[in-house]
């Protein structure tokens, strides 16, 4: 949601499985589709389940959707899902979430941005300033948004100046760059289990 208005710009997919003999945390789920050789074929489950589901809502809201690290050793494989998901909801912008911890190469993920350009889907750096930040790949290769990490920014208001010069640093070089910026988990009461990202 925005700020000034607080209109919502958006929802992110998020997977969930109810059933007694799999594991509700989706981590720990994860971690077993991994083991099994399945990790991709989940995240692709997830994503195209969700936009199927999501369509039907009003609006030509953002949908921003995950990646598994898996399936950025198959980029061929994780472009099919998206030419799917894409024709299924071809009225939504489509924003395809990847943790800036695993991304691709250069001149791969070059490729790949032009592959997501030819089907309007935009590209989100995910869970930005924990971990490995990488700097570098963000200049030469910025993309569309840029999702700060809720533990960096929940409760902002209570952390050490520096702190919020860090993250004011971040999001002026983001827009210098022309890349949008959004914070996690903020701007909804603590009781709600799915909070909007927002808008910086």
């Amino acid at each position: 949601m925005r700020f000034s208005d607080t209109q919502a710009i958006g929802y992110e997919i998020l997977g969930r499985i109810d059933e007694d003999d799999l594991p509700s945390d989706p981590v720990e789920l994860f971690e077993v589709a991994a083991y099994m050789g399945c990790a991709y074929d989940l995240s692709a489950l997830f994503r195209e389940t969700g936009v199927d589901w999501g369509r039907r809502l009003p609006g030509s809201l953002l949908w921003f959707t995950n990646t598994h690290p898996a399936e950025l050793d198959r980029l061929d494989l994780l472009m099919e899902s998206l030419e799917r998901t894409h024709e299924m909801a071809p009225s939504n912008q489509i924003v395809l979430e990847i943790n800036e911890r695993v991304l691709p190469r250069t001149d791969e993920m070059k490729q790949f941005r032009d592959r997501l350009a030819g089907l309007d889907i935009a590209l989100a750096f995910d869970d930005f300033g924990v971990g490995q930040t990488r700097l570098v790949e963000l200049a030469k290769m910025p993309p569309d948004l840029l999702k700060f990490d809720m533990s960096l920014v929940r409760n902002i208001h209570l952390a050490p100046k520096r702190l919020h010069q860090m993250v004011l640093t971040f999001v002026k070089a983001a827009h210098d760059l022309g890349i949008k910026t959004l914070a996690e988990g903020i701007g909804m009461p603590r009781r709600r289990r799915n909070v909007p990202a927002t808008r910086l």
